[in-house]
């Protein structure tokens, strides 16, 4: 069937033959917000189509302008296939300036306190992803990548968390590309459904 012809079977609404290719996209969608001083909110929102990529990045705070950062959060993950829809999450534990270590949580840090944030450990809930991040920090600049729960930052030391990387690397479904039902099959062995 001609590509002219299977546009005027779809434009009609009859079925699409049982040969015709169609292409399946698996949306992930990723929020993020910081709070840095002098400067409030920073957010950040991506969407992207799993089967084309499958990485975000994601930098908060600045770099040789001396500011805090005092929070940073995460909304948790979609990801959908068009008939399948999941959630998992980005948990945080920030160390505080002042408090210590916080209870692990979506969010790290505080907001109109003036506190700065220390040091930072990030995990994923969401199975299949690894999620990597780096910290610049007061009189040291970048530090080197860290892992799921490892501690990114200072703890005694009293220096400032001045920007953080956030580099979060999703299931890849580029082999799904045109198979919606193993699309939802692998969305459902790595997520539940």
């Amino acid at each position: 069937m001609s590509a002219l012809a299977l546009a005027a079977v779809i434009a009609i609404g009859a079925p699409a033959p049982a040969n015709a290719w169609t292409t399946v996209a698996v949306r992930a969608s990723v929020s993020g917000q910081a709070h840095i001083q002098n400067l409030g909110n920073q957010f950040r929102n991506e969407a992207i189509d799993l089967t084309q990529q499958n990485r975000v990045i994601f930098t908060f705070g600045t770099e040789g302008r001396s500011l805090r950062l005092e929070q940073v959060g995460f909304s948790p993950i979609e990801i959908d296939t068009g008939r399948r829809r999941v959630q998992c999450s980005i948990s945080l534990q920030g160390h505080v300036q002042d408090i210590g270590w916080q209870s692990r949580s979506f969010v790290a840090g505080t907001t109109g306190k003036g506190l700065r944030l220390e040091a930072i450990r990030i995990w994923s809930s969401c199975a299949g992803a690894s999620i990597k991040y780096q910290v610049h920090v007061q009189n040291r600049g970048w530090m080197s990548t860290k892992t799921s729960g490892e501690t990114a930052g200072t703890v005694g030391q009293s220096l400032r968390i001045e920007a953080i990387r956030v580099e979060m690397s999703l299931p890849d479904f580029s082999a799904y590309r045109s198979d919606a039902q193993r699309a939802d099959q692998l969305l459902c062995q790595r997520f539940g459904c």
